[in-house]
C-alpha cells in the first residue's frame, strides 16, 4: 500500500515519519467548537419559508425544511464529525456577516424547538 512512506522498512527513521504526520495534521486542524450550546441556523426562502439547521461541536445534529408553521425533518443530519462539513460550517460560522441567521440555544431549548417542529402536516390534520 506504500502507506508507511518507508518508515515500516526502516528507509526512514520513525521520528522523520511522526513529523511528517503531524506535519500532516496540521493542515487539518480542528478549531475548538466556540459556543456554549448549540447553534441554530435559520436560512429563509422566503418570511415563511426556509431551512432550519441545529449544529452541536461542528456536527450537524438535526435540519428541518419550513414552509409557514410546517416543518419537515430533512434525512441528512450526521451523528458524527465529519471533515468537509467542518470546513463548510466554520466558513459559514465564523463569517460576521451570517452572524444574523445564527441563534445560540441551551439543551432544553433546543429539545423545545424539536419538540415545536416534530408536528408534522398529518399531526395538524389528524387534530381537527
Amino acid at each position: 500500500l506504500r502507506l508507511c512512506d518507508g518508515a515500516c522498512l526502516q528507509k526512514i527513521s520513525a521520528g522523520d515519519y511522526n513529523r511528517k504526520v503531524d506535519e500532516a495534521f496540521k493542515k487539518r486542524s480542528i478549531a475548538l467548537w466556540p459556543y456554549k450550546g448549540i447553534v441554530c441556523i435559520k436560512e429563509e426562502k422566503s418570511q415563511s419559508s426556509g431551512t432550519v439547521f441545529f449544529i452541536n461541536n461542528w456536527i450537524l445534529i438535526n435540519a428541518f425544511s419550513y414552509d409557514g408553521e410546517f416543518y419537515e425533518q430533512l434525512q441528512y443530519p450526521l451523528d458524527s464529525f465529519d471533515y468537509d462539513t467542518y470546513k463548510i460550517l466554520i466558513r459559514y460560522m465564523l463569517s460576521n456577516s451570517n452572524k444574523h441567521s445564527m441563534t445560540l440555544l441551551s439543551s432544553e431549548e433546543y429539545k423545545k424547538q424539536l419538540e415545536i417542529m416534530s408536528y408534522t402536516y398529518e399531526d395538524v390534520v389528524r387534530l381537527f
